[in-house]
Parts: structure tokens; C-alpha cells; sequence
């Protein structure tokens, strides 16, 4: 069996995991700013 790890890693959606990376990069920034610790300690 042919170890293609490399290959199957080139044919991600790197652009689609990109994206969603930034929305929750986003989300995690949003509840934790200062001025909202009270909701992102609810949470």
C-alpha cells in the first residue's frame, strides 16, 4: 500500500478550512474583548 498522506494533504479545501478558521477566530475574539468578559465567562 502506497503511503499518500502528501497527496490526500494537497487535496484539502484549504480554502473552505481557511474561512471557517477566521469565522471562529472571529466568534473566540467577539465574547472574549473586555468589555463582554461577564458573557464570555457564562459561556
Amino acid at each position: 500500500m502506497k503511503n499518500n498522506h502528501s497527496e490526500h494533504w494537497k487535496n484539502l479545501p484549504w480554502h473552505k478550512l481557511r474561512k471557517n478558521l477566521f469565522r471562529l477566530q472571529k466568534r473566540v475574539w467577539k465574547v472574549s474583548r473586555p468589555d463582554l468578559t461577564e458573557r464570555c465567562e457564562a459561556q
